[in-house]
């Protein structure tokens, strides 16, 4: 069985967080970290990360009209086809380092769109079943700064705004709230993402680190 330098067993871990926070950031520079260590680690996404769901993944960053319920369905279908890749992987020892989670769906679906939180928790209590992740670190911050650090981004990389992201600011304030709600329900790790990059990673190898012990 092919196994890590220092584990067994894998480990899959979720970064998550508003659109603009920083978490694929944070999510390289554990990935680089760790396999300056020896870890063997796997990185993927929830909105892709599998043949079926980059396919699914260029129809939901579209900007098809579409009704919240319908981007919900379509998370959960990626979801399925990713969940069997990634425990394999923790199987065989690998460390598991995946970009969002399903309680983006709790944020997004629920308190973004507004469509019935006690259903919407209900599907993504199923579908975190399907990953039973070792830890999900969601990301936290006002969500002036994490629009702030969107906008920095797409000029930075000259790309366009996406279906989410022209979204008006109340709907961003209202992510954030779902974020901090569906951390609290899952049991995720908060983490303050405000301060500069260097800090927050030095947080979330904190979190990690105590993960891996």
């Amino acid at each position: 069985m092919e196994t890590s330098a220092h584990f067994p067993y894998g480990k899959i871990i979720m970064f998550d967080g508003p659109d603009g926070i920083g978490k694929t950031t944070q999510l390289d520079l554990v990935a680089k970290e760790l396999k300056k260590e020896g870890h063997k680690i796997y990185v993927t996404k929830t909105h892709g990360g599998t043949p079926i769901g980059e396919a699914l993944r260029e129809v939901s960053l579209s900007t098809l009209e579409r009704n919240p319920l319908t981007d919900m369905y379509i998370s959960l279908a990626m979801h399925s086809a990713l969940a069997k890749v990634v425990e394999e992987k923790r199987e065989r020892g690998i460390i598991v380092l995946i970009d969002r989670s399903p309680l983006s769906n709790v944020a997004y679906q629920a308190y973004g769109s507004g469509l019935d939180k006690d259903f919407i928790i209900g599907v993504i209590d199923i579908d975190m079943q399907l990953f039973k992740p070792d830890s999900v670190i969601v990301y936290d911050a006002p969500s002036h700064v994490t629009l702030q650090r969107m906008v920095k981004r797409n000029e930075e990389n000259n790309v366009k705004r996406e279906y989410f992201e022209s979204k008006p600011p109340e709907y961003f304030e209202r992510v954030t709230k779902g974020y901090r709600a569906a951390a609290a329900h899952f049991h995720a790790e908060i983490i303050d993402a405000t301060g500069s990059i260097e800090q927050v990673h030095k947080l979330t190898m904190k979190h990690v680190n105590k993960l891996l012990r």
